[in-house]
């Protein structure tokens, strides 16, 4: 079938303030949906089978824009944001000017709420204080996920008996998810950034056979919705290239790296 087609236009902003000859950087901070994981069918034993990764909107993305930025790519699957929030000015250079945090849902499996909330608003502050466009991607994985988990995993198994208690760690479920979306959309709009939530039971064909991972149509379908904001933005006023990492002390992390 044919391809969703992807949004077109050019960015209203065309004034980057950086040094000469320099491009703009774009960072790029989330887990295997940003990096295009693709689960193309699902195993007896509650286990995914991936395909080739799928174009992830992140990378549209960084195609779409690499005449004028680099790409500094801070994605891993199964990675959470303690790391790159802690040390934000290290992950987010002076010449960030559009960031992508993509980490639900990968959330609230070691159940240290605060730590990962205050890492993402730590990164979001940094963003804004660079004067970069800051975009959080909220994915909600399906129910159908938490299900098949539970065929293989006495984990999952147990997480689904005690009705996925906050208090077991290594168990979420959908409530908890929502929890997460909530707080960082709220977090996203303190410091100007904009939010893209997808939800795999409410868009079942842009998501993948384990209802976790975007399908191809899926990242295009976030990609558009980047896209349509950000090309109608216009530039940012202040570029603080001196900036450093505002973390909360309830977060209960610092970062031992230099910041």
């Amino acid at each position: 079938p044919p391809r969703l087609p992807l949004e077109g236009g050019t960015p209203s902003c065309q004034s980057l303030d950086l040094p000469p000859k320099s491009k703009a950087v774009f960072s790029v901070f989330g887990g295997s949906n940003t990096q295009g994981a693709n689960a193309v069918s699902l195993n007896a034993r509650g286990g995914t089978n991936y395909g080739r990764a799928n174009p992830s909107f992140a990378r549209l993305l960084a195609d779409r824009l690499r005449d004028t930025h680099l790409a500094k790519w801070n994605a891993d699957g199964g990675s959470g944001p303690l790391l790159a929030g802690t040390c934000a000015s290290l992950f987010i250079p002076p010449d960030t000017r559009l960031g992508t945090i993509e980490y639900l849902p990968n959330l609230g499996y070691i159940h240290e709420d605060q730590a990962e909330v205050g890492s993402i608003k730590a990164m979001l502050h940094m963003l804004h204080a660079r004067g970069a466009f800051a975009f959080v991607v909220n994915i909600v994985s399906g129910r159908k996920r938490f299900e098949n988990e539970a065929r293989g995993s006495r984990q999952a198994s147990q997480c689904i008996r005690l009705n996925f208690s906050e208090n077991v760690v290594g168990c979420t479920g959908r409530d908890r998810l929502f929890a997460f979306r909530d707080k960082l959309a709220l977090a996203a709009n303190a410091t100007g950034a904009h939010v893209v939530t997808i939800d795999a039971d409410e868009v079942p064909h842009l998501f993948g056979a384990d209802s976790f991972h975007l399908n191809a149509e899926g990242h295009r379908t976030v990609f558009n919705s980047i896209w349509r904001i950000y090309r109608s933005l216009p530039c940012m006023a202040r570029h603080d290239r001196a900036a450093r990492t505002q973390i909360s002390e309830e977060a209960g992390v610092s970062c031992a790296l230099g910041d």
